[in-house]
């Protein structure tokens, strides 16, 4: 192993150090009850260094985020060998995403907020993104080799539409207490498949 490599590995393992720290003081005290001072400490990090790694406590959800879509892509290979079909996928992957973001509620709409104001450069640098699109691509693409998706649109295309779906909901919920988060996210995804037309004619 270089040299390189290893202060690569090492800032790796800081970096998830914080983010793993800084996520369970916001649980345990809130976001806004939780100060840099303290994720620096607890972390066991110089806040300097804690500052190069994160400007700001949104950036620490941001790498969450990112961290979370890594570890969900064995769950995404899972649905694609034993769900029946897209419909069904989305529908799983959905309901799991609510599931973590209705008891972190106010974590997500700081994460929204840092996202929005970032929104056009994460679109030039896929670096800065999530990494969700990759996991509804997935879902996506497998739709598409067994005939189950249309072909005739560009992947990025549908996993954009996908996207923007999602993140109306998102929006819907975080602005209204009577939206069901997990009901909102099944009706997103049949009307992504299925279209908002009823198919009958006059």
């Amino acid at each position: 192993m270089t040299d390189q490599s290893r202060r690569e590995r090492k800032k790796d393992e800081t970096r998830t150090r914080i983010v793993n720290v800084a996520m369970e003081l916001f649980e345990k005290q809130g976001f806004d009850g939780t100060t840099m001072e303290q994720i620096a400490e607890v972390a066991d990090v110089a806040k300097g260094t804690l500052y190069n790694y994160f400007p700001v406590k949104e950036a620490i959800i941001s790498a969450f985020m990112r961290l979370s879509a890594i570890k969900a892509i064995p769950d995404v290979e899972l649905l694609l060998k034993n769900a029946a079909d897209t419909r069904a996928r989305l529908t799983i992957m959905f309901t799991k995403i609510a599931e973590w973001q209705i008891p972190h509620r106010d974590l997500l709409e700081h994460y929204l907020g840092y996202r929005f104001s970032n929104m056009l450069s994460s679109f030039r640098n896929p670096e800065q993104r999530s990494g969700f699109d990759r996991n509804l691509a997935m879902i996506i693409e497998h739709g598409q080799q067994t005939g189950d998706v249309r072909s005739d649109l560009p992947l990025a295309l549908m996993v954009g539409y996908l996207q923007s779906g999602y993140l109306t909901v998102i929006l819907q919920w975080l602005a209204h207490d009577n939206v069901d988060l997990t009901e909102s996210f099944t009706q997103m995804v049949d009307m992504f498949l299925s279209g908002v037309t009823t198919g009958q004619k006059e």
